[in-house]
């Protein structure tokens, strides 16, 4: 009596086995199915003025007072908003004019959910630079969004940066300069 009972379990054990194997594998063909290639928007960027003054005129006049750290800001917003169906991927440089060098990067983020990305890379490093870690005259700003491009499962996604840009400080300052004023020193990736 033990022996039918046993080969009826494990032919059961086994059936169940199948079954669930079988409706795993049609439910991620059907997530697979329902997954759309989607859009690509551009990220927004709006250059910074006060009072109908662009940047560089504003920096021109704060330069005239001899100032030792100066907050250049490039845009007034950086902007990545997106549908369901939509990705948005950019990257913005925010360089020092000439005689200065970056000391940090300056944003305020205003707006930030679901899937968005926000990193950032020093560059234009000064060459054959004494100091270490290496000076540098320049950031790459990446901003992202990504909507989830499921059918079934809708949302989109949004980053928003204001007061875009670069605290920097003259070209001449070294190391000890910087670490004084707060200054960002990464390292030189070779």
């Amino acid at each position: 009596m033990k022996k039918p009972f046993v080969s009826l379990t494990l032919s059961l054990a086994l059936g169940l086995a199948l079954v669930v194997l079988f409706f795993t594998s049609a439910l991620h063909a059907h997530e697979e199915s329902q997954t759309v290639k989607g859009n690509t928007v551009p990220v927004t960027q709006i250059p910074f003025e006060l009072n109908g003054v662009e940047t560089a005129s504003l920096f021109e006049q704060a330069t005239k007072k001899s100032v030792t750290s100066y907050d250049y800001i490039l845009y007034s917003w950086v902007e990545c908003k997106v549908k369901w169906n939509e990705s948005c991927f950019g990257t913005v440089e925010l360089s020092a004019p000439a005689g200065w060098q970056v000391c940090k990067i300056l944003y305020n983020v205003t707006a930030r959910n679901n899937s968005t990305t926000l990193e950032s890379d020093a560059k234009s490093w000064y060459e054959n630079d004494p100091q270490i870690p290496d000076r540098f005259r320049a950031y790459d700003l990446r901003v992202g969004a990504r909507g989830s491009l499921f059918i079934f499962d809708q949302w989109g996604s949004h980053i928003k940066l204001e007061r875009v840009g670069i605290r920097i400080i003259p070209a001449s300052v070294n190391n000890e300069g910087r670490f004084q004023a707060g200054c960002d020193m990464p390292l030189r990736n070779t």
